[in-house]
């Protein structure tokens, strides 16, 4: 099989016309010269795209740095994990901490609710310790501390509570809530910090 290129050269044998031949050995060189070559920069080649695009919309190309930008931010929202963080820290230096939490995934399930209807986790937190666990977005749309206790004596000691955190109005996909137990040197002085970072 031979394919006619275009390019023009001198027959050393006999006249011939401004274009050649060429074999299949040579198809195949210049095939593996193309396969040889880097791929293309992917940004780049979304950038000359882009500005194909704004001259047949009428688009300034300058225009094409920011539509790369919110591509790549739909992208990461797209790809990016679906869960929310929760971190438990005791703070205290001396006493361990007893926690228990609920979850739920209705995200206006009522307060009296939560602890009947929700999912229910307990820990018990060394002085200075931290323990964090994901859940996917779906199934935390509702968080409550119904109980934490510093174990002063024992099981005896001042306690805590949170009031209910919702999707939405307290926190959002992707954030991490932490929530921290601390006290001055009154030990009973004892309360809960919640903080919500994205």
């Amino acid at each position: 099989m031979l394919v006619r290129a275009n390019a023009a050269h001198r027959c050393h044998h006999q006249p011939c016309e401004h274009s050649t031949y060429l074999d299949r050995r040579s198809i195949a060189g210049i095939k593996l010269v193309e396969r040889q070559h880097p791929p293309e920069n992917k940004e780049l080649t979304m950038k000359r795209l882009c500005i194909l695009l704004a001259a047949g919309l009428f688009l300034s190309p300058a225009s094409c740095d920011s539509i790369a930008v919110e591509v790549g931010d739909v992208l990461a929202a797209i790809f990016s994990p679906r869960v929310v963080t929760v971190v438990l820290d005791n703070q205290s230096p001396d006493f361990d901490v007893n926690v228990v939490l609920f979850t739920s995934d209705q995200q206006d399930i009522p307060e009296d609710l939560i602890d009947d209807l929700g999912d229910r986790d307990e820990f018990r937190l060394a002085p200075g310790d931290r323990v964090q666990f994901s859940r996917d977005c779906d199934d935390l749309q509702a968080i409550m501390i119904d109980d934490a206790d510093l174990l002063v004596i024992g099981q005896i000691g001042p306690e805590d509570d949170t009031g209910v955190l919702r999707d939405g109005d307290d926190f959002g996909c992707g954030d991490r809530i932490t929530f921290t137990f601390t006290h001055t040197d009154n030990v009973f002085d004892f309360h809960i910090e919640t903080a919500v970072e994205d």
